[in-house]
């Protein structure tokens, strides 16, 4: 989530707009700039401003009172390498291996992305703790919350939750300390995020740690997934091993698969994908999409998209929802709406090089193109072929 956070800044008299702050710069909440109430990072876009007699600069957000900067030679049109760039402040932390540029990391499980910067306004989505948060502007009250874009909309989440990313080892010494359930869901959890948002060495090891906690509170399904999780992400550390997958695809045992037969390479007949999925909704070629060539075109099905070759009249699956007879083969085995995690896993572990625990998705890739196994409520939901550009 390497995205930059945009104060969007209005004022009703503004006579000039789109400059951008060029070193950590003050905020202030009175023309005079008597009082600091947060500070601009380098990098914040401002959109609208407005001078004043002076020399301070007005400038307001979609979301605070107007805010007054004094530092007026920080505006300017583009950044530049002549710059002199400040130092952030101490509480926040600079580029490192998880972002680039000023940020701070959420520091607690499911943290709730809000659509607007209170506690009663729509929830947008959930963050894993360990999460990095681009910081634009940081505000001193400890009561205030920072905008970012969350999945191409604004949200916002609160300060308070927000600090130096967390450490591994010391959640897990508050896990074995732990004196109620409460707080052993809480560090468990957080362990488990924190995880998702690790090198695979790091990940495996707390998903080891919550299989035990799932086995304590009796979710043994859980475990038992957490434990695969755990073996897949020990052989993504040692590894991919890419030519298990060229060897499936030239056995003919890998593949997507309509009524049990496997897709052939050229790919499917449209008489044969319209005797499974139906007839053609609607078809176009992207020339934004580096997936096609020359002479193919996006064909899109009810429950699927493929690529059509007007060459040689065939169609390649690109993306399936599974359902029916309709799956993937691995192995020999066709994967199905029934296949659950555990039992995907089982059969993949050795060949998965992507683990996305949030959304519960998997990758197999090899050269060029990765498959996307997307899981819903534990079981098979849809599979994408997404390629690499």
């Amino acid at each position: 989530m390497k995205k930059i956070v945009l104060f969007l800044l209005i004022s009703s008299s503004s006579i000039a707009q789109n400059k951008i702050i060029s070193q950590p710069t003050i905020a202030y909440s009175d023309s005079s700039c008597s009082r600091a109430v947060g500070i601009f990072m380098r990098g914040a876009l401002v959109e609208k401003w407005e001078q004043n007699p002076n020399y301070s600069y007005t400038v307001y957000t979609s979301y605070t009172e107007p805010v007054y900067i004094r530092e007026t030679y920080h505006l300017k049109d583009i950044l530049s390498s002549t710059d002199q760039v400040g130092t952030i402040p101490a509480v926040l932390v600079d580029t490192d291996d998880f972002y680039y540029g000023p940020h701070l990391f959420t520091r607690v499980a499911g943290l709730k992305v809000k659509a607007q910067p209170n506690l009663e306004a729509p929830v947008l989505g959930k963050l894993l703790n360990g999460t990095p948060i681009p910081i634009m502007y940081l505000p001193y009250t400890p009561d205030a919350w920072i905008m970012l874009d969350y999945q191409g909309k604004k949200g916002y989440v609160p300060l308070e939750f927000l600090g130096k990313r967390p450490i591994m080892k010391e959640l897990y010494t508050l896990y074995q300390n732990s004196t109620t359930a409460e707080d052993m869901k809480k560090y468990a959890e957080r362990i488990l995020e924190l995880g998702w948002n690790s090198m695979p060495e790091e990940n495996a090891e707390a998903l080891e740690i919550y299989a035990y906690y799932a086995e304590f509170v009796g979710n043994h399904s859980v475990a038992k997934l957490c434990r695969l999780q755990a073996e897949t992400m020990k052989n993504i550390a040692k590894g991919f091993e890419e030519f298990i997958v060229e060897q499936l695809l030239d056995q003919k045992n890998f593949g997507f698969a309509l009524n049990n037969e496997l897709e052939p390479a050229n790919g499917f007949s449209l008489s044969f994908l319209q005797k499974n999925l139906g007839p053609i909704i609607k078809s176009h070629s992207d020339l934004d999409d580096c997936g096609l060539g020359d002479y193919e075109n996006n064909v899109f099905f009810a429950h699927a998209e493929c690529i059509s070759h007007d060459i040689n009249k065939t169609y390649t699956l690109r993306k399936l929802k599974i359902k029916g007879n309709q799956g993937f083969k691995i192995y020999n085995h066709f994967l199905d709406e029934n296949t659950t995690e555990v039992q995907f896993l089982s059969l993949t572990k050795n060949i998965v090089n992507y683990i996305d625990g949030k959304s519960a998705s998997y990758l197999i890739g090899t050269d060029g193109y990765a498959y996307e196994f997307q899981f819903v409520n534990g079981k098979l939901s849809q599979i994408n072929l997404n390629y690499y550009c």
